[in-house]
């Protein structure tokens, strides 16, 4: 019974999630578009090894509403970061259920320590992304010169892309 009712709340839970990478992108793409890229990953996900879907959706959103890979992409690591984020938050009511065991406390520490660099290093180019791009310029022109205005422009790009997290309605 269960299998006849999953693909009405599967569709349903894709309707949310695109919704939300929509706002996530500031409403620049349409409804059916967004939904279409999350199928689309999931689709890849299903026949695909180690979640090559991320790539596709993000590069199928792109490439339809000529938008800046880099930024689709970055979108796409905000919801991923909020995943993180709730599995940690699981993680810590679920920890003191278990037999709080020296692996579980480990994976838990692990989970709770990358959620945190994460986080800040997002909340970092949110909140200094402009400021810091002089910093990037001269560290891409010592380390990589020839691909350093490239490479300046996709942190613009990241920087945009995240700066929607500094709009209170959308976060």
């Amino acid at each position: 019974r269960w299998l006849i009712v999953y693909p009405v709340f599967g569709t349903a839970l894709n309707l949310v999630r695109s919704e939300i990478w929509r706002l996530l992108l500031r409403k620049r793409v349409s409804v059916a578009d967004a939904f279409w890229g999350y199928s689309i990953g999931f689709l890849v996900n299903n026949v695909m090894p180690l979640r090559v879907g991320e790539a596709a959706r993000i590069g199928v959103l792109a490439r339809k509403r000529h938008l800046p890979i880099v930024e689709v992409a970055a979108t796409a690591g905000i919801e991923r970061i909020l995943d993180l984020l709730s599995v940690v938050l699981i993680l810590a009511v679920a920890l003191p259920l278990t037999t709080a065991t020296l692996g579980m406390r480990h994976a838990a520490l692990v989970a709770a320590g990358v959620t945190v660099v994460v986080i800040a290093g997002a909340v970092i180019v949110v909140l200094f992304g402009e400021a810091l791009e002089p910093l990037v310029e001269r560290v891409l022109a010592a380390a990589a010169a020839s691909h350093a205005p490239a490479i300046v422009k996709r942190w613009r790009e990241l920087h945009q892309a995240l700066a929607v997290m500094r709009e209170p309605a959308i976060a």
